[in-house]
């Protein structure tokens, strides 16, 4: 399946919106939610890790300017 190249910059300029949209309270109210449903420590520090990496590459990129997840340690 081929997608012609207007479809896929929509489609890169609709994700990197939503990286935009993140703030450190959605971070936070995730893990406690991860937290509640019974997940280990060390499996909300890998989702933690995940999502750090996934907005450091945007940040790079220049799809955003700042990391949400700067500052935020999950240790419980």
């Amino acid at each position: 399946m081929t997608c012609n190249n207007a479809v896929v910059q929509r489609l890169r300029i609709f994700i990197f919106l939503i990286l935009d949209k993140i703030r450190p309270c959605h971070v936070t109210g995730h893990l406690q939610k991860l937290k509640t449903e019974g997940r280990a420590n060390r499996t909300c520090n890998l989702s933690l890790v995940c999502l750090r990496n996934m907005l450091k590459s945007a940040r790079v990129d220049g799809f955003i300017k700042s990391l949400p997840v700067e500052g935020i340690l999950f240790k419980t």
